[in-house]
């Protein structure tokens, strides 16, 4: 495949800083580790973390998280931690697996026929098997239990990462590395999670460290990957029709962004709305170089809004020059709001903050991009916030859950390592949340309620229940999922006052509903079952 280079302008709504202190927006204290124990988590080197809120489990509503971790060449150190609470946000159950020889484990949750599941991936390696491998792990009222493990992808040589994602209920997707050879992806439809074949990406030998999102737009499901080059001299975006993946082929893979540098590309991380009108997706990653002592960083996002523009923006996020020791990698992350109009991007720096001082310290910390779709993707400096007060250690690693539209989570799930913050002496896993309407990394913060309308139940039979959360204007749609308008309302409504809707003549299938409210800005997705 010819080799494509778009003609971005890059937005820098920010200026490299000497490391001077930033006006940070504080994290909030306490925080709290899962596992809960100290002893599985060893210098963690990669996490991935999911979540689905407010789900009928078990014809309860709960809400479900869970986190990973891993680090190289060790046996009993790598994990999977989950944990289960209530509609007000008691904790039922938690606990942590360990996958002994997984390194870079990812992980998402999905639902299929009724029931929650975890999409593990990870390259497997005890000196004498060494490959790509999957599991998937269901919740039960006694925990996460294991449902099918050790799913040979690849019977690689040589260690490759390895990413995965959940849309519900479109399908699953993951995406691996095989060195010398180039990217796969294998992809799943739901209900039922059959798997097609492995389809290795035509031009993709000379790049790594994949990842990749499921996007649903105007009739349209692709995968969306992001890819480092073997040189990791350049990143770029590419898509997939999802269909044509499943059925095991890469024809008609294009080319939709690439960015070179003279210096050197971090692995880069992509999310996009699970379901939305236009195209529209986020690549973040990092450029960076240390010499003498002094390190230079940017973040940087590329950002495709097709209301917009039919071209990625490139948008500088933080840049930052500094004196330190050593530099760490930035491993940026990323995730998009539920209204699919704002972007937070976190990443990892050693850089002067007002909370945490000096650049001795690894540190978490996050920022937005405003993607409106009237104007260009653009930093919000002012929005440069703390994921944690506490320090990374010298082994940081950090996670964001993507928009999950099929859930009523209005935030993102973080988890993150530290060392000697809750054990002495060892390291842990942290957890955390924050909504999108504040701008406070919380400790186990439930994200349902606020300034999100409410639906239940999900899936639903004769009727829906629609609370609005703040008084204002309402127009309320639902389409169904070829885009034919099933149902609409306008009208004015109350503070948490709810609409009830009658479904009886729905047909059985998937239907998305819409609700605007200009005077409050709320603009609600949501995909809905019946």
């Amino acid at each position: 495949m010819k080799k494509i280079i778009l003609s971005t302008y890059l937005l820098a709504a920010c200026l490299l800083h000497s490391g001077n202190l930033f006006a940070q927006t504080s994290a909030s204290l306490p925080e709290a580790p899962l596992p809960t124990v100290p002893g599985p988590v060893l210098r963690p080197q990669n996490a991935g973390s999911s979540t689905m809120q407010s789900v009928n489990f078990m014809g309860a509503t709960n809400s479900l998280y869970i986190h990973s971790w891993d680090v190289f060449s060790m046996s009993n150190f790598h994990g999977i931690a989950w944990r289960r609470t209530s509609s007000t946000g008691a904790t039922l159950d938690q606990g942590y697996l360990t996958i002994k020889y997984a390194n870079d484990i990812d992980i998402a949750l999905y639902a299929d026929g009724g029931a929650y599941f975890a999409l593990a991936a990870y390259y497997y390696d005890d000196g004498t098997i060494r490959g790509h491998y999957y599991d998937i792990y269901k919740f039960t009222a006694t925990g996460l239990m294991p449902s099918s493990l050790m799913n040979l992808l690849t019977a690689t040589p040589s260690f490759g990462r390895i990413n995965v994602d959940a849309n519900t209920p479109y399908g699953l997707a993951i995406t691996w590395s095989y060195p010398g050879t180039g990217i796969f992806v294998k992809a799943a439809n739901l209900p039922g999670a059959a798997f097609g074949p492995n389809v290795l990406l035509t031009g993709s030998a000379g790049y790594k460290d994949p990842d990749v999102c499921i996007l649903r737009y105007t009739g349209n499901l692709t995968l969306q990957l992001a890819e480092l080059s073997n040189a990791s001299n350049q990143v770029r975006e590419q898509r997939l029709n999802f269909a044509t993946a499943v059925g095991g082929s890469s024809a008609g893979l294009v080319t939709e962004y690439a960015m070179s540098t003279s210096t050197a590309f971090g692995s880069p991380r992509i999310d996009g709305p699970d379901a939305f009108n236009v195209q529209k997706w986020g690549m973040v990653f990092a450029e960076y170089s240390y010499a003498g002592g002094t390190a230079n960083e940017r973040i940087y996002a590329a950002v495709l809004n097709t209301t917009w523009s039919a071209t990625p923006t490139t948008v500088l996020v933080n840049g930052a020059s500094y004196a330190t020791s050593y530099f760490q990698l930035n491993n940026p992350v990323v995730a998009y709001n539920a209204n699919a109009n704002q972007i937070t991007v976190g990443w990892i720096t050693r850089n002067n903050t007002a909370v945490i001082t000096g650049t001795t310290d690894n540190k978490y910390v996050a920022q937005y991009i405003n993607d409106p779709g009237t104007s260009a993707p653009a930093s919000v400096a002012a929005s440069y916030m703390m994921v944690s007060n506490n320090p990374g250690g010298p082994a940081p690693v950090l996670a964001f859950s993507g928009q999950n539209t099929m859930s009523n989570f209005n935030g993102i799930h973080t988890a993150y390592s530290q060392y000697n913050t809750f054990f002495a002496n060892d390291y842990s896993m942290v957890y955390k949340d924050k909504s999108f309407s504040s701008s406070t990394f919380r400790l186990a913060e439930e994200m349902s309620t606020g300034t999100v309308p409410t639906v239940s139940p999900n899936p639903f039979v004769n009727t829906l229940s629609l609370v609005l959360p703040l008084k204002g204007h309402y127009e309320i749609s639902i389409t169904s999922i070829d885009g034919r308008r099933v149902y609409a309302q306008d009208g004015d409504f109350e503070d948490m006052q709810q609409a009830v809707i009658n479904t009886a003549s729905f047909s059985p299938g998937m239907y998305i509903i819409n609700v605007h409210a200009t005077d409050n800005s709320i603009n609600f997705t949501k995909q809905i079952l019946k």
